[in-house]
């Protein structure tokens, strides 16, 4: 009898559970198909306070006695939507695929002329930059070629991943920001403006979703040819979004800070490595930039070399004629 009523109660438990949750499938509103890995953004009085994503299949639990107004849904290739929590309560979300035109150059039908290669990657290892979950870092390469150019692969040094990690790809147009920053030692807080270049436009729309395998030092080369993708003349950032952790069973996992993956860099003296800590802010800081005005304005020097670093990425190009 004693055992009945404990596995009685365990049973009104996990139903009890389950009311306090709502699961959200994300679907293509077109297709069908599952949208991974969206972003998730719940609303607190009209300011985002938590994100999280999806998982592969389009699937997120959101616990229903948690305080919010409403929660936003946003993805690469999608318009965001935005649901009350009052109305949250279909387990189906569509979101409607937005278009993007690439509209710098038109390159099918081009002869390719050779293939080149861009960025630093032949420089040797300084340093590391692990994997937060939700982090996004993002390199910018300038465009000084006369001729049209279009993107071929991606590639970028991985260190160690522990853990399958799996990643999104994207790429931006850059965007010049005007920003300042305070002296905390000047008294009148004064601040000094400056133009710092982030990404900016979204160049793709597509939602590129990579695993990397659990390996020691590697580069991992990501072919993008089947996009018909021009450089525009002002220069391209391409990026690598943290989307989450999974043992060797497939499960979701936290690892610790010190079995996160790792990207290698190196020194550089370069403005040209940004990244975003949150999906909450949204906000882009370009580090070495960043880091050039703190030496400048609290330590009245100039920055050494040492600490001035950058994920170590490139770019294959075509050129066209």
């Amino acid at each position: 009898m004693k055992k009945k009523f404990i596995l009685s109660f365990f049973f009104l438990f996990i139903l009890y559970v389950q009311a306090q949750q709502i699961t959200i499938s994300l679907k293509d509103s077109l297709t069908n198909k599952p949208v991974s890995f969206a972003t998730i953004l719940l609303v607190q009085d009209d300011k985002h306070f938590y994100a999280d994503y999806c998982n592969e299949e389009g699937v997120i639990t959101i616990e229903e006695n948690r305080s919010f107004d409403a929660v936003t849904f946003s993805c690469v290739g999608y318009k965001d939507k935005t649901i009350t929590k009052e109305k949250l309560k279909k387990s189906v979300v569509y979101l409607t695929p937005e278009s993007y035109q690439l509209d710098e150059v038109v390159i099918t039908n081009k002869k390719v002329i050779d293939t080149l290669l861009l960025g630093e990657l032949k420089e040797k290892k300084k340093g590391v930059l692990p994997l937060y979950i939700q982090n996004e870092v993002a390199v910018f390469f300038k465009n000084d070629f006369e001729r049209d150019v279009a993107l071929k692969t991606f590639l970028f040094k991985t260190w160690r991943i522990k853990y399958k990690t799996a990643i999104r790809l994207r790429l931006y147009k850059k965007r010049i920001f005007k920003t300042y920053h305070l002296s905390p030692n000047d008294p009148e807080k004064k601040k000094n403006y400056y133009n710092t270049v982030i990404p900016g436009e979204d160049l793709l729309g597509e939602n590129i979703i990579i695993y990397l395998d659990p390996q020691k030092k590697e580069i991992i080369e990501v072919d993008f040819s089947q996009y018909n993708i021009p450089i525009p003349k002002g220069g391209v950032f391409i990026s690598v979004e943290c989307l989450g952790y999974y043992d060797e069973n497939g499960n979701a996992i936290n690892p610790d800070k010190n079995k996160l993956s790792e990207l290698e860099m190196h020194t550089t003296t370069v403005d040209n490595y940004c990244i975003k800590y949150t999906n909450i802010t949204r906000f882009w800081v370009n580090e070495n930039q960043h880091y050039k005005i703190d030496y400048k304005y609290i330590n009245n020097k100039e920055a050494p070399r040492n600490v001035l670093r950058s994920p170590t990425f490139g770019l294959k190009v075509v050129r066209l004629e």
